[in-house]
């Protein structure tokens, strides 16, 4: 992957800019701009021009200080998906699965997935226990997602194959398709693609 500072777009690449922070990168024929802690100067263009435009309902998304934006636009063209979140005391986070275009999103207790490729919001979930999201990881044909209280599996098209509630603190390790989790003390073993819940030793 090349670092540039933003210029052409076409350009497979990454580019920061500050004040408010902004990451820009291309992968493909994709282009991703995030802004963290305020919003992207063209914000208002790119909600009238975005097939889907993805906000939720929550007072605190007009904390414009606090407020991290994701707009993916192909080429030179407006951006075709803008989605707008809450952002303070925690860090977003991004997976894509270019094979099969899609693009998973969390920030804090919101989980959400999209199709790029033909434009169009999958699903969204909230964290229960008031948990955090921490991180995406792909491992193969399947997705792995990290929250505070929640360790749960997707496959590379966004459906959900398994999750288990967790408490802290907890950790887990992968070995030739197999998760070890290790939570309060505690022990288990279980297949990747099936999950803890039906999975009999």
């Amino acid at each position: 992957m090349l670092l540039r500072w933003r210029g052409s777009r076409r350009v497979v690449g990454v580019s920061f800019i500050v004040n408010p922070l902004q990451l820009h990168i291309v992968i493909g024929e994709y282009d991703l701009s995030f802004t963290l802690n305020g919003l992207p100067a063209d914000i208002q263009n790119y909600t009238e021009h975005a097939h889907i435009v993805d906000q939720l309902p929550d007072n605190r998304a007009f904390d414009v200080d606090n407020v991290c934006v994701l707009t993916v636009a192909k080429g030179e063209d407006w951006p075709f998906l803008v989605i707008r979140r809450y952002c303070e005391h925690f860090n977003p986070g991004v997976l894509f699965i270019p094979e099969t275009h899609l693009l998973l999103v969390g920030a804090g207790s919101h989980l959400s997935a999209y199709r790029l490729d033909k434009p169009r919001k999958l699903w969204h979930e909230t964290l229960a226990e008031n948990g955090e999201f921490i991180k995406w990881l792909r491992s193969g044909e399947f997705v792995l997602m990290t929250a505070d209280y929640e360790l749960a599996a997707w496959d590379i098209y966004g459906w959900k194959k398994w999750s288990v509630n967790v408490e802290s603190p907890w950790n887990y390790h992968i070995r030739k398709g197999m998760i070890q989790l290790e939570a309060t003390g505690s022990q288990s073993t279980f297949p990747l693609d099936i999950g803890p819940l039906e999975f009999e030793e």
